[in-house]
Formats: structure tokens, C-alpha cells, sequence
């Protein structure tokens, strides 16, 4: 269960560091409140009823209300970021001077993505907030109010698309969220349908018919993107080689990863690589 709001106020900003594999133990819901957050150091994979998405150093979060949501770690490193949690009261004003009926309106997906001079801009919104929220006095909540509405505003403005690290997924349920779980924690040895469904609590027939309506993709192609996805993440976040890597995504050999990569991205690891280190250093990449 989240930690709620402190009672009598409307926003709470915290700044908080974790231990290398922290993951929530089970999908949580927001109910009073939304949440945006700012990844400083580390990575995630976030699993929503309608998206997998990675997070990365410099991206944002958006938690809206009354979503199943669980968060996963993809490298065996450490995990810090800026949480702002806040109530829909805190946003009415924007809400109808941008005559919308809620924030997923504006805020349509709960991960976004930023070129390099945009991720200082918006960690320097989130410092702003957290100092103002430190010396808290009968000031701060209109003070705050306004800092949200810049960085909401920014993030809608500034963020770029990174279809390759996003897969879209329709109204999945929890016991799938829990297989996916599943699926993330053993990405590196080989796991069949028979494990994961005997996990989920099903036979692997039933199991088999729910994933792919769940979905939209079988068992197998599924975990052939996870797979994917962590090597993508290991190839842009560390130094390790092609061979490393393939062993810590469950991949029987370098080869076969280069193989499989190229397919499915028509461009090597290697090449993959090279271009990522690209995007870090500022420039957006043009399939972004």
C-alpha cells in the first residue's frame, strides 16, 4: 500500500535512494492521490494495465489514480529518484484554465522521456519543489502549486517519443502483472510457460489463452521482447560485452542475440550501442 499525503496537506515531496534489486513487492494503487517522479540515478520497468515501459536516468513517471502499477529493477544497480505526490484539488485550477476533465488528458502515459538539456531543466524543478516543501510555511502550497504546474506543463511540452523501449498493453490483469513479474525477475536463465503458469496459479493452457488476450502477443514472443528490452538497458547503462550481456538476458549465446537484435531493431547491439551513447550526450536520436 503507497504511503498516503500527510494529513491536512495536499502535495508531499520527497527525494529518496534505494539498494541495487529494490522492486515493489506487489502492484500498488493510487487511490487519493497522483504521482510524478524524476529518475536520478538506476533504471525500472514499469508494468501498467496498458503499458511496459523502461525508465531510465532523466526520464519521468506519471501515476495517475486507480491504476494497478509495479516497478521492477533491470540492472543490479543503485535506484534513487524524486517523488511528488499530490491531489487532484492541487491541479483544478489547471485543469480548467486548460479546460480539461483530468490529468491523463494531458498526461495521456505513465513514462516520458527528455533530451539532455530538458532532464536538467525539469531535475531542477523537482530540487525547487523539494527545498520549498523542506521549509514548508503557510507560503508553500500556492508556491507549490505553481512549481507543479510548470514541471506538468514541461513534461507535456518537452518530452520525446522512444517507441523502442515502450510496448503497449490493453486492460491487463493482475494475476498477468504478476507473470510479468515473474518473467522479469528469472529473464536470465530459461523459463518456460509451464514455470510461469504453474506461478500465475494456472495450467499452462489457460494461462497460455489469458496471456495472449492480455496481452495481444503469445508467452513466447513476449518473453523474446523482455529479453530484448534488458539488453538494450545493459547495452546503453554498462560496459559489458555482447557475450555478458546475452547471459544476463537469457540469450544461449552472443550470436544468437546479434541475430535476434538486428531483426527485430535492423541495426546491430554494436551499432545500437554507439547510438545510444549518442542520445545520452544530447542528441535525440531520430527514430525517438
Amino acid at each position: 500500500m503507497p504511503y498516503p499525503i500527510p494529513k491536512n496537506l495536499k502535495i508531499n515531496v520527497e527525494k529518496k535512494a534505494f539498494l541495487p534489486r529494490h522492486e515493489m513487492a506487489v502492484p500498488e494503487v493510487y487511490t487519493e492521490f497522483y504521482g510524478i517522479s524524476f529518475i536520478l540515478e538506476g533504471d525500472r520497468k514499469l508494468i501498467t494495465p496498458n503499458m511496459i515501459s523502461i525508465l531510465r536516468a532523466g526520464d519521468v513517471g506519471f501515476t495517475t489514480m486507480h491504476m494497478h502499477h509495479r516497478a521492477t529493477y533491470l540492472t543490479y544497480s543503485p535506484y534513487s529518484r524524486y517523488l511528488i505526490k499530490f491531489t487532484p484539488v492541487l491541479v483544478g485550477h489547471l485543469l480548467e484554465k486548460l479546460k480539461l476533465r483530468s490529468l491523463d488528458e494531458l498526461l495521456p502515459y505513465p513514462v516520458y522521456h527528455f533530451p539532455s538539456d530538458s532532464q536538467q531543466k525539469i531535475q531542477q524543478i523537482f530540487a525547487d519543489m523539494l527545498e520549498e516543501f523542506t521549509h514548508y510555511d503557510e507560503y508553500s502550497e500556492t508556491i507549490l502549486e505553481g512549481r507543479l504546474y510548470e514541471l506538468l506543463l514541461t513534461v507535456k511540452r518537452e518530452h520525446v517519443t522512444d517507441n523502442l523501449s515502450d510496448m503497449m498493453i490493453h486492460n491487463v490483469s493482475e494475476e498477468v502483472l504478476e507473470a510479468l513479474s515473474f518473467i522479469d525477475a528469472n529473464i536470465s536463465r530459461h523459463i518456460n510457460i509451464n514455470e510461469t503458469a504453474a506461478h500465475a496459479g494456472f495450467s499452462p493452457s489457460h494461462f497460455s489463452r489469458i496471456f495472449k488476450e492480455n496481452m495481444g502477443v503469445t508467452y513466447s514472443a513476449y518473453l523474446l521482447s523482455a529479453r530484448l528490452q534488458r539488453a538494450m538497458v545493459l547495452l546503453t547503462k554498462t560496459t559489458q560485452t555482447l557475450e555478458e550481456i546475452a547471459a544476463a538476458c537469457g540469450f544461449p549465446d552472443a550470436s544468437y542475440l546479434c541475430h535476434v537484435f538486428k531483426r527485430h531493431y535492423h541495426q546491430s547491439p554494436s551499432a545500437f550501442r554507439k547510438t545510444a551513447a549518442v542520445h545520452r550526450h544530447g542528441t535525440v536520436l531520430e527514430n525517438s
